[in-house]
C-alpha cells in the first residue's frame, strides 16, 4: 500500500508519533523555513523562497543530501514526485510562523499540481496531535496570505536600508520624536535597550 506523508516542523519529542504513523499509514517528514518573498507580484507564493533552517528528515532520517542530489534542493518537487497519489496531513504548530509555514507550503503544493481535497491541516497544539478525533483546520486565505508576504517582502527591504524590522523603527521613532519622560523598568538583566523598549510598548515582559 502507498505511503501517505505527514509533515511536521519538528521531529522531537511529542512531534514524533509512531502511532499517529501507523493509523494515517504515513512516512514523517520534517522541517522548517522562513518565508522569503523574491517580489511583489500577485504569484508572491509561488514565487516565495523556503529558505530551509533544520535538517530534512525523513521518518527521523536526515535526507537533506538526497533531496540535494536528486530533487534539486526543492522540497515541494520531491513530495509531489514522490506522494503525488497520497493524502498529505500538514501537522505544524498552532501558532503564528506554523501557520504561515503551513499555508505556503498548502499553496505550493496545490500551484505543483496537487490535489487540494488531498492537502488535510492538522496543527499541533500544547496536547500535541490528537488522532484519534482530529481536529482538522482551514489554512491561511490566499488573499490575506499574499497581503503577509507583501509586508514580510516590505520588511526584509526596510531591515537592508536601515538594519532593523517595522518594530524596531517604529520604536526609535518614537523614542526621538515622542520622548517618554520614563518607562517602567521590567527586566534590568542586560537586556538590548531597542529590544527592551519595543517589548515595553507592546506590554511584553
Amino acid at each position: 500500500m502507498k505511503k501517505n506523508l505527514f509533515v511536521s516542523e519538528s521531529s522531537i519529542g511529542t512531534h514524533y508519533d509512531e502511532e499517529l504513523r501507523r493509523i494515517t499509514n504515513s512516512d514523517f517528514l520534517s522541517f522548517t523555513f522562513y518565508p522569503q518573498p523574491v517580489g511583489e507580484t500577485k504569484n508572491i507564493i509561488e514565487t516565495c523562497e523556503m529558505k530551509i533552517s533544520t535538517p530534512i528528515k525523513l521518518n527521523n532520517q536526515d535526507i537533506s543530501i538526497k533531496l540535494k542530489n536528486i530533487y534539486y534542493d526543492d522540497i515541494v518537487y520531491f513530495i509531489t514526485k514522490k506522494y503525488e497519489s497520497s493524502y498529505i496531513f500538514i501537522g505544524y504548530d498552532l501558532d503564528e510562523m506554523g501557520e504561515l509555514m503551513s499555508s505556503i507550503l498548502f499553496y505550493k503544493l496545490i500551484a505543483s499540481g496537487f490535489d487540494k481535497e488531498k492537502i488535510i491541516r492538522v496543527p499541533f497544539c500544547e496536547l500535541g496531535y490528537q488522532y484519534d478525533n482530529f481536529i482538522f483546520s482551514e489554512f491561511i486565505d490566499k488573499c490575506h496570505l499574499e497581503k503577509y508576504l507583501e509586508i514580510i517582502h516590505k520588511e526584509n527591504k526596510l531591515i537592508k536600508k536601515t538594519g532593523f524590522g517595522f518594530r524596531k523603527n517604529e520604536t526609535i521613532d518614537i523614542l526621538l520624536n515622542k520622548k517618554p519622560d520614563s518607562v517602567e523598568n521590567l527586566n534590568p538583566n542586560g537586556t538590548n535597550t531597542i529590544t527592551y523598549i519595543t517589548k515595553f510598548l507592546k506590554g511584553e515582559k
